[in-house]
């Protein structure tokens, strides 16, 4: 007679979906609100270094507030995407306002700000 020896994968199946939900960004499992403010009065936006290092501090805050899929995930990834392309359009206005203002451009005004998604990223002087 042979014994059965198999044993039931559904621990094992149910501990790796368990540790594949652990490695998801909480706001794309959530859609929970992320926001952060960056800092420029210490850059001179007049010059291209300035500009260059507002967008690296604007690049660093997008890619906090929207995550990164720390795994394989074609859904994540795309949430992720959509939410970097947001948060950046949602913020061109305030960028731009802050070179104008730093170039001494007069007739500049902000944009009013109207709310997307649930990801959002401000300036600061």
């Amino acid at each position: 007679m042979e014994k059965n020896t198999r044993k039931s994968n559904l621990p094992a199946i149910a501990f790796a979906l368990a540790a594949l939900t652990a490695t998801l960004p909480s706001s794309a499992l959530a859609g929970a609100a992320q926001s952060e403010t960056v800092p420029y009065g210490d850059l001179n936006l007049g010059s291209e270094e300035g500009v260059k290092a507002l967008d690296r501090r604007l690049d660093r805050a997008v890619e906090r507030v929207c995550g990164t899929p720390q795994i394989r995930s074609l859904q994540a990834q795309r949430q992720i995407e959509q939410c970097r392309a947001e948060t950046w359009a949602a913020i061109q206005d305030d960028r731009q306002f802050a070179i104008a203002k730093a170039t001494g451009q007069e007739n500049v005004q902000r944009a009013e700000r109207s709310p997307r998604g649930h990801s959002q990223v401000s300036l600061a002087e």
